[in-house]
């Protein structure tokens, strides 16, 4: 659906109207399709985070978008406040958090001292981003599941950074993608 948008906008730019029309009309037959599958009595089917922090992140539902949200704090709750998603999930929750005003969730999220999170592997002497969040060993870098971390400075967890610098200092580049050289800078305060 993202893409589908992205498409529509480039394509408005050179003027080719047909494929604006094509690709909002792909990306509403996905979300249509997606709807009818994965969302009943205003919820996803698909208790977990990543597939909330997904359905909300990319407008996929925004009629049910209070129901979503209200999902997806449960789902954190009941996970004893930790993510417990992947890359892919992780690049979503945090933003998706902190656009319906639980900044300070996503921070907690981040930067708390117990597994999973980033605060986690920091007090552990981390310096780069680790590939896992298993749960490590007390004074070792070997996973208390008995592997060893694969790599010690792994880009993919990175994402983290983009959440601080335009959900936290609020800085946005070229927010409505066409004055390349606007900035707006809205800070959002953590409790």
């Amino acid at each position: 659906i993202e893409i589908c948008e992205k498409a529509a906008k480039m394509a408005n730019v050179i003027g080719r109207e047909s494929l604006v029309a094509l690709a909002k009309e792909i990306a509403e037959e996905t979300r249509l399709n997606f709807k009818a599958k994965y969302i009943q009595d205003g919820k996803v089917t698909v208790a977990e985070q990543t597939a909330v922090a997904c359905v909300l992140y990319y407008g996929i539902a925004d009629e049910y978008e209070s129901s979503l949200q209200q999902q997806l704090l449960d789902i954190i709750a009941d996970s004893d406040e930790v993510f417990t998603t992947g890359v892919l999930g992780a690049r979503v929750l945090f933003r998706v958090l902190s656009d319906i005003g639980k900044g300070d969730l996503a921070y907690k999220l981040i930067a708390q001292n117990r597994y999973p999170s980033y605060g986690y592997h920091i007090v552990r002497g981390a310096r780069t981003l680790l590939e896992n969040f298993f749960e490590l060993k007390e004074g070792s870098w070997q996973c208390a599941n008995g592997r060893q971390q694969d790599s010690f400075n792994h880009h993919f967890w990175g994402d983290v950074s983009a959440w601080f610098i335009t959900c936290v200092a609020g800085i946005q580049v070229n927010p409505d993608f066409y004055a390349l050289d606007e900035v707006t800078i809205c800070p959002n305060f953590i409790s």
